[in-house]
């Protein structure tokens, strides 16, 4: 949707399209989702800040305080739910024609796209 919109950014002018998704999706939905698809459990674990600082420290290095607090302020968010819709999904059809699609649907595609199974050790 953004690559039409890009693509002819002035006929896009002054419009504003609602792009979401199928009715929100949790995190357990999401890890039941990807526990079918992989065939083994996955589970949500969920992170206090200082967890959620380590890990942010360890996959991208010392980031600045401005830069830590934008992406914790972002997790604070997600987690009050300022990122779920539960609207149409008509932006999408409207600017490219094609339907939307589930977030089972979306799963699936990558998991047959990029992942291998992983053997387990047992």
């Amino acid at each position: 949707a953004f690559k039409v919109v890009l693509l002819d950014p002035l006929k896009h002018t002054d419009k504003v399209y609602q792009i979401c998704s199928e009715p929100s999706v949790s995190d357990a939905d999401i890890a039941e989702v990807y526990s079918e698809l992989l065939g083994r459990k996955l589970h949500v674990i969920y992170l206090n800040e200082k967890e959620r600082k380590d890990l942010m420290t360890l996959a991208y290095g010392k980031l600045d305080d401005a830069m830590m607090e934008t992406l914790l302020d972002m997790f604070r968010e997600f987690e009050k739910g300022a990122f779920t819709a539960d609207n149409s999904w008509d932006g999408l059809k409207v600017l490219t024609g094609k339907d939307g699609r589930t977030f089972r649907t979306y799963a699936k595609e990558q998991v047959a796209a990029k992942w291998k199974p992983i053997p387990l050790p047992w």
